[in-house]
């Protein structure tokens, strides 16, 4: 259109290059030679890494002669879609399409090594329906990442059969003893060496007869009692640590197999290969090994339940409970939630009876557990004004008295130095003037630092009352460390932390020595150590966290596992927590009671487990959008949306809560109204998590 609103016509124009009488010269398109196809079965179905909701399903390729051989269910392949080069698995093949048009063929196929067999393809729709999310997101985190030499290696090495296919075995004495002071422990452990497959929750001993940490001791046993059923085990740690420790104990039983992501691709694919071709009894790793197939999956174990780095962090944000669950059903599989702890989740898998408890009666516990005192403020007022310290006569006695037998361990909730100031003169915290951001000391430095922006702040003045001066309102781990040192000099101070000079520790010796530690991050301590000291326990229970009661037992627990037996002079002194249901359950060492007790809480709040929860959280049109698209079931509840912050960085969170009756229909709902989203490309990325953790 010109600029008179007059309509030209583009055609009456001669085209540049274009001789007055002489027609343009066309191309005719070269036809292309026709790709022969493979004889048998020459449809390829071939999952895509494409992570769009509505693109999640499968697509038809034909298989060429020449990738016949190699293009086996399971390996990687290279396509063409929509213009692009991608990559996906060949799931299956055969003779037809259900498609009408014209089939693309295979480009290639990446590595003629099968890395993902039918199984842990179906798990990964049930996770992906579970949680609202994209098989392709499931099978990122659950397929290795591709290393095409090692990939061909592996495909020429012949496999290595270490599984006995002999007919199931008695379980052993040792396994038995193992299990003996769990109460129907001895049963499990002989179901699964019979070939069978039970599913139970155990909140472990301490210390086992052994001598050995009860969580390790148990864990070893139901691997070993698996084995001699002819079939293989899965165990999920949270930490390297963890898995180490663990590895050390399987080393007699058989060949067990690590896989972690701090190995690299080349030592995951393998050992990811080993389980998969039953070259190995067990298969030990971290938060990702919860997808890792087996040839003739047996026992699946989850250690230390409700630990943070069991959750995954990135979509469909599954944690490695649910993905195991799902799996034990799915494969006929027995499964084992194991921790010195008892998680609310757990707990209600064992009240809807899909778990049974097999934790220790009350004279097992108190046999092996620490002398454990909670001072109250009464006792503390004893004291006179020592009592009011952050390090009171009770707590320096215990430490004093531990050096003369052992290491001693001392948990600081906080991390850093002083990770928390205030103005002196009116109490109000101290804040970066350029983002607001909290202020804190860090070691070595004068000037406080903003703990978000890391800018120096050289001339404090508080907005509230112009004071110039600062005061701490929480010690960090560093800073206890170094008054600890003072306190007791002569005395050799480690630092545990994952901010420390030396990082986290695995091991302490048995020397006497003061063990400054973070929660996880304590050292085990070889023959246990002799008295541990946990500070600051309000820190914990105070947070604003629908989980800071079992979170805090779960710090106290894991610390005190650590200690000596009373009978063997152990003592541990909780500082802080007296008042407080964890408190009270640390006292009495039951957390399944305390499990039991705060499942039944949630249950009359409409909390999570008792209910089904997704949480919806983006920019609030996005969210508004998506909740208008979702339809609700009968009994689901909308909380929100809740807008956080303004402008650009608004934020916007909505909860859905249904009964449990009505858990799959709410999940499937929302996994329809994103995929309708997807569909009309709507604007703005919703982040969807099924049982968010509330904060």
């Amino acid at each position: 259109m010109g600029n008179n609103g007059a309509v030209t016509d583009s055609r009456a124009v001669p085209q540049q290059g274009v001789l007055p009488g002489l027609a343009p010269r066309t191309r005719k398109p070269r036809p292309k030679a026709p790709i022969e196809l493979a004889a048998h079965l020459p449809v390829a179905v071939v999952a895509l890494d494409l992570a769009t909701p509505h693109m999640d399903r499968t697509f038809d390729y034909t298989v060429p002669a020449a990738l016949d051989a190699e293009a086996q269910p399971g390996v990687r392949v290279a396509v063409r879609f929509a213009g692009r080069r991608l990559r996906g698995y060949l799931i299956a093949r055969q003779a037809v399409s259900e498609h009408q048009g014209r089939l693309s063929p295979i480009t290639r196929v990446v590595s003629p090594l099968p890395v993902l067999p039918l199984g842990l393809w179906q798990l990964a729709g049930l996770v992906a329906a579970k949680h609202a999310g994209v098989r392709a997101d499931v099978l990122r985190l659950a397929v290795p990442a591709a290393h095409v030499a090692t990939e061909k290696a592996l495909a020429a090495r012949p496999p290595i059969t270490a599984l006995d296919p002999a007919q199931a075995a008695e379980a052993s004495q040792a396994e038995v003893s193992a299990w003996q002071p769990y109460t129907g422990g001895a049963a499990f452990v002989r179901h699964l060496a019979a070939g069978r497959s039970p599913r139970a929750a155990v909140a472990t001993l301490p210390w086992a007869a052994s001598g050995r940490d009860g969580l390790l001791d148990v864990v070893a046993a139901a691997v070993a009692a698996t084995a001699r059923s002819g079939r293989q085990s899965l165990v999920v740690c949270p930490t390297v640590r963890e898995v180490d420790r663990l590895m050390a104990v399987l080393g007699g039983i058989g060949p067990v197999v690590r896989l972690v992501a701090e190995d690299g691709p080349a030592a995951r694919l393998t050992a990811y290969t080993a389980g998969r071709r039953g070259e190995a009894i067990a298969v030990v790793g971290t938060r990702a090994a919860a997808f890792a197939p087996l040839l003739r999956p047996g026992l699946l174990v989850l250690m230390n339940d409700g630990d943070p780095n069991l959750d995954e962090r990135h979509a469909p944000y599954c944690r490695a409970r649910s993905v195991l669950a799902l799996r034990a059903g799915l494969e006929q599989a027995g499964l084992l939630i194991a921790a010195p702890w008892r998680t609310v989740e757990a707990q209600a898998l064992v009240e809807q009876g899909w778990l049974v408890d097999v934790s220790p009666g009350r004279p097992q516990r108190r046999a092996v557990a620490p002398r454990l005192v909670v001072p109250d403020q009464a006792d503390l007022d004893k004291e006179g004004a020592v009592g009011a310290s952050r390090l009171p006569e009770v707590a320096y006695r215990t430490i004093r008295d531990g050096l003369k037998h052992g290491p001693v361990l001392v948990q600081v909730p906080r991390a850093g130095y002083v990770p928390a100031l205030a103005c002196a003169d009116c109490r109000e915290p101290a804040r970066c003037r350029a983002c607001h951001g909290p202020l804190a000391l860090v070691e070595g430095r004068n000037a406080p630092v903003c703990r978000w922006c890391g800018r120096r702040e050289l001339a404090f003045q508080c907005p509230n009352c112009d004071g110039h001066n600062l005061r701490s309102i929480a010690i960090g781990a560093g800073r206890t460390a170094q008054e600890l040192g003072r306190a007791f000099p002569g005395t050799i101070v480690r630092h545990s932390a994952a901010d420390a000079a030396r990082g986290v520790i695995a091991q302490v010796d048995a020397k006497p020595a003061l063990v400054v530690a973070t929660p996880g991050a304590e050292p085990v301590a070889k023959d246990g150590y002799a008295a541990a000291v946990l500070l600051d326990g309000a820190t914990l229970t105070a947070r604003p966290s629908l989980d800071a009661g079992p979170s805090a037992l779960r710090h106290w627990l894991r610390a005190a596992s650590l200690v000596r037996p009373a009978a063997a002079d152990g003592r541990v002194v909780a500082l802080g927590a007296a008042g407080t249901p964890p408190g009270a359950a640390l006292a009495r060492w039951d957390p399944v009671g305390y499990a039991a007790a705060e499942l039944a809480e949630r249950s009359g709040l409409w909390l999570p487990p008792a209910v089904k929860m997704v949480s919806l959280t983006g920019e609030p049109p996005a969210v508004t959008d998506l909740l208008g698209r979702i339809a609700l079931p009968d009994g689901a509840r909308v909380l929100g949306p809740q807008q956080h912050g303004e402008g650009d960085g608004a934020e916007a969170r909505a909860l859905l809560v249904s009964p449990l009756a009505g858990a799959d229909t709410l999940v499937s709902a929302v996994r329809a109204a994103v995929v309708a989203r997807s569909m009309a490309r709507a604007p703005g990325p919703v982040r969807v998590q099924v049982d968010p953790t509330l904060d």
